[in-house]
């Protein structure tokens, strides 16, 4: 139920996103809904206004326990301060939603796998609970559904650690293909067929011993109900469009459909008011174009697939006014704090205040010893900033050691200190060891302590080399190279440090990454990863390439994709409505490219092509009454080049454009009029 009504409420960020504090107890959701009070509400669980105060459902009833999926609380007698607790974890009141006597809706905190109380505290400190009303998975599956037909790209996550190279995973009865193990908290793969409905999750151990999340995948029998896209089913004589509300996830009545880009085709039609429309004919196979349009709204084609059912979501040309609902991503504001002590390895068993036993003399001239204590990444764009610095001057308590008292973002994350020499205007930092807590489980105002323990030492190098990198071009871009050095920590997010970025402007870059953390101890499921990019300082045009997994002293990185650089139209108007752009050897699964008017940067058309493709012609639309007509202002298109590993075109969802799913893109545009 609330799955249904998130979609129609949230806005698609991720699509939006390709290109380009308020402290509140709880909020009020409009709601059109009428509540007539008798004694029969009492026997639905949906009832309305009721004396007594009681939880009675949580929907969906289980997810990860990394947390983060929205819920529907049902019950009686809420108000719009109640406060809903999972375990002894709080959901952050700024994600928490009065939507009526008998609602809330809620972002599950973080938790251990297994069941947990549900509890709700009204304004007055009544409490009421539902035992097991609430289920936390041990893995978790993104996305969590796909077609009957199988072949749908899946990351699984272990936030246990649970994974092992030699397990056999499972979607209902079969068994997932094209297997990637990347490390213990993470997998990824390709869903087998099946049948329409939810199966179970199960990783079968080399001992025969099986670990089982039930009712972890829906199968469904069209394309991606909540994301749209394609079913990734041949076209066999049928083609169905759905085109709905990019915003609303409503059918949009009488939006104009055409396969092709010939305007005088047969292949042409608008949409009925379940916004769908149907073509026909034994002639009807292979790989095709589909435009979907309608007044006030951008026009979008996909071009190059070969699926029987499509789902285009069509965006407003104006953002629909602000209606309430759902869970907004606002900024959190209710904290998470963690006490302890910081110590450093003094011998095999024993740990003191001591910082020369891990931060050896001599100290550099114009340095200081000190260690800085950091929380690691949910991505790696951006190196970690230290929390906290403690130097040989701070105050040690013997027995304890060097306390701290830290508020940090409540997740699911590791803490690590880094102990080195720090220059005296603090803008350099040079570390030599380090420790770190892995699996920190934390929801909204909770309070953890830990002793953090500096009793390693960094060492141990991998060199990174870029071959055929793209050209650097001073004026145009890009202007640089750049590489990073990233620790993959699974669930507990990434590592990224200031002295594991590095430049260059050679024409083929190499980098020498020193004193690393070893992967073993606490780290040992751990891996290291490798992001490279050409670089225009944060526009066009770029290239980046993600390496998942490295377990080699030495990387050579050859498979940047090309920049897909307009070839015409620039500058002039384009011949028969005709668009070209670069490719090359290295292909990307598809291209998106959006038309926007300059200097507004009003919203015209969008494009999703087929990888292997770099041309096509766009149909006239003019010529169709009560459609957006081409803009007389000059336009430019942007195009981004993305890489999905595994995935087929002809299973594009428009969740593949969060870049948590790429391996690699490169992005460039050009201006033009008619």
């Amino acid at each position: 139920m609330f799955k249904k009504n998130r979609l129609k409420y949230l806005l698609f960020i991720l699509i939006s996103g390709i290109f380009s504090t308020v402290t509140v107890s709880c909020d009020t959701v409009t709601d059109n809904h009428t509540y007539n009070n008798t004694s029969m509400n009492n026997f639905n669980n949906d009832a309305g206004i009721d004396s007594s105060f009681r939880v009675t459902l949580v929907d969906p009833g289980h997810g990860s326990s990394l947390g983060g999926n929205q819920v529907e609380i049902r019950g009686f007698g809420f108000d719009d301060v109640t406060r809903i607790f999972f375990g002894e974890t709080w959901a952050d009141p700024n994600e928490t939603y009065y939507v009526d006597p008998s609602r809330m809706l809620c972002t599950v905190p973080a938790g251990e796998a297994g069941s947990v109380t549900v509890t709700a505290m009204r304004g007055d400190g009544t409490t009421t609970s539902l035992e097991n009303g609430y289920v936390y998975d041990s893995f978790k599956l993104d996305p969590d559904g796909g077609n009957a037909a199988g072949g749908t790209l899946v990351r699984i996550y272990s936030p246990a650690n649970e994974f092992d190279p030699s397990d056999r995973f499972f979607i209902g009865e079969s068994e997932l293909v094209e297997v990637n193990y990347i490390s213990s908290g993470l997998i990824t793969g390709k869903t087998p067929s099946g049948y329409p409905g939810t199966v179970d999750f199960t990783v079968e151990k080399e001992n025969g011993d099986k670990l089982i999340t039930e009712d972890a995948w829906l199968y469904y029998d069209s394309s991606d109900p909540g994301y749209g896209g394609m079913n990734g089913i041949a076209i066999n004589g049928n083609l169905t469009v759905t085109v709905l509300n990019y915003y609303t996830k409503e059918p949009v009545e009488d939006a104009f459909v055409i396969l092709g880009s010939n305007i005088e085709t047969p292949w042409k039609g608008y949409t009925t008011s379940t916004g769908q429309i149907t073509f026909a004919s034994p002639d009807l196979a292979g790989y095709q174009m589909v435009t979907a349009a309608a007044e006030g709204f951008e026009n979008t084609s996909f071009i190059g697939f070969d699926a029987s059912e499509i789902t285009i979501f069509l965006q407003p040309l104006e953002d629909p006014p602000s209606s309430g609902g759902g869970i907004p991503h606002i900024p959190d504001s209710v904290y998470a704090h963690i006490n302890g002590g910081l110590v450093l390895k003094e011998g095999e068993f024993s740990y003191s205040c001591q910082f020369h036993t891990m931060i050896p003399d001599p100290v550099p001239e114009g340095f200081v010893k000190v260690v800085r204590i950091y929380q690691s990444l949910s991505w790696y764009d951006y190196a970690s900033a230290d929390i906290l610095r403690i130097y040989e001057t701070s105050l040690c308590v013997d027995g304890y050691g060097y306390p701290f008292n830290l508020t940090l973002w409540p997740s699911v994350f590791a803490m690590y200190a880094l102990g080195g020499y720090e220059s005296l205007d603090g803008k350099t930092f040079l570390p030599v060891s380090y420790g770190i807590i892995r699996n920190i489980m934390i929801g909204p105002g909770e309070t953890l302590a830990f002793k953090l323990a500096v009793e390693y030492t960094l060492g141990g190098f991998l060199s990174v080399n870029l071959l055929n990198p793209v050209p650097l071009d001073e004026t145009a871009g890009p202007v640089s190279h750049r590489a990073k050095l990233i620790m993959n920590l699974g669930s507990d997010g990434f590592i990224l440090r200031e002295d594991h970025i590095q430049s260059s402007t050679d024409e083929n870059p190499s980098f020498t990454f020193e004193k690393m953390m070893e992967l073993n101890g606490p780290l040992e499921d751990a891996t290291y990863s490798v992001f490279a990019e050409s670089h225009n300082n944060g526009t066009y045009p770029f290239s980046k390439i993600f390496i998942q997994n490295t377990s080699e002293n030495v990387v050579n990185i050859d498979t940047f994709l090309p920049l897909p650089t307009p070839v015409t139209p620039v500058d002039e108007a384009p011949l028969s409505n005709r668009f070209t752009f670069e490719s090359g050897e290295n292909k990307p699964t598809f291209t998106v490219i959006k038309f926007r008017t300059l200097p507004e940067g009003n919203m015209w058309w969008s494009v999703y092509i087929n990888g292997e493709m770099n041309s096509f012609v766009l149909p006239d639309l003019d010529q169709i009454p009560q459609l957006e007509h081409t803009p007389p202002s000059d336009i430019y298109w942007n195009l981004q080049s993305i890489l999905v590993p595994s995935l087929d075109f002809n299973n594009f969802s428009y969740r593949y454009l969060n870049k948590r799913y790429w391996i690699s893109n490169s992005a460039d545009g050009a201006g033009f009029s008619y």
